[in-house]
């Protein structure tokens, strides 16, 4: 650096090259100096980086599960659907094999378990109050016979309702359960003792309590079916089948005739008794 030695010499001026050396005569460093931090900021940057790692392993467990669901649905998609056995009224099972742990009983034409001293419906009974059974649906169109509350319990009873728990207290309030006493025949003497159940009595307090679980739909509610149409022919019949048909109507209206000629003789008679 021989221009600099003169430069000095000459003009008295010493000069520096700040990329090399200071006004003192020491070099700088090249290299930039490092920022230091406080361990305040490092503690934060810590807590960034790991809530970010948090994030990202959040995202990574919901893609899984995203992925996990959507091999399930593909698995039920394929998988084929459960089984369905029919059985009819006179050969309830009495029992489900151990390997099913859940099933569902629909009962159509369920009006059939009407008494509770029947067999079926103590087998139906069986099934539906099993732990395992996770659904009772039970169908009738046919109405109760007689219109009696007593034929209702066993219903009531199969879909878990509070009323078919106790069939005492049912009687009792709904179907005017009482009992009767009556007198024992053939000099024996004393008194025989009949639970009546057949009547009925609140049934408005019944209806409003049974409403949760009784669905009352009708044909049109259910089926968006066309008007009837009523469509009368006329069949050819020979004339062999036309007069077996107007003998079988005479024999019909000669019984008729015997049979109201011995009603009125049996009337005559007893009024004259």
């Amino acid at each position: 650096k021989e221009w600099k030695r003169t430069a000095l010499e000459t003009t008295g001026l010493r000069c520096v090259d700040d990329s090399t050396e200071d006004t003192d005569g020491s070099k700088k460093d090249k290299k930039k100096k490092k920022t230091r931090t406080s361990p305040k900021k490092r503690r934060s940057k810590k807590k960034d980086l790991i809530i970010e790692d948090d994030d990202s392993e959040n995202n990574r467990a919901a893609k899984k599960k995203n992925e996990n669901s959507d091999d399930s649905d593909k698995t039920s998609a394929l998988a084929p659907p459960p089984p369905i056995e029919i059985f009819s009224w006179a050969k309830v099972p009495q029992k489900i094999p151990k390997h099913i742990t859940q099933y569902v009983v629909i009962c159509d034409e369920a009006h059939c378990m009407q008494s509770m001293t029947s067999s079926r419906t103590t087998h139906v009974l069986r099934l539906v109050l099993s732990h395992r059974c996770i659904g009772v649906l039970l169908l009738s169109g046919t109405p109760m016979k007689n219109g009696k509350p007593l034929n209702l319990f066993p219903l009531l009873k199969a879909v878990k309702h509070p009323f078919g728990d106790k069939q005492k207290a049912y009687e009792t309030h709904f179907c005017a359960g009482r009992e009767k006493r009556f007198n024992r025949g053939g000099g024996g003497g004393g008194e025989r003792v009949v639970w009546d159940a057949n009547g009925s009595s609140n049934l408005k307090s019944l209806h409003a309590h049974i409403s949760s679980h009784v669905l009352h739909m009708t044909k049109e509610d259910c089926l968006t079916l066309p008007s009837k149409t009523r469509e009368y022919r006329k069949v050819p019949v020979s004339s062999r089948h036309e007069m077996l048909h107007a003998n079988a109507m005479q024999d019909l209206v000669s019984i008729f005739v015997v049979c109201l000629h011995m009603h009125v003789v049996r009337s005559l008679k007893t009024i004259r008794q």
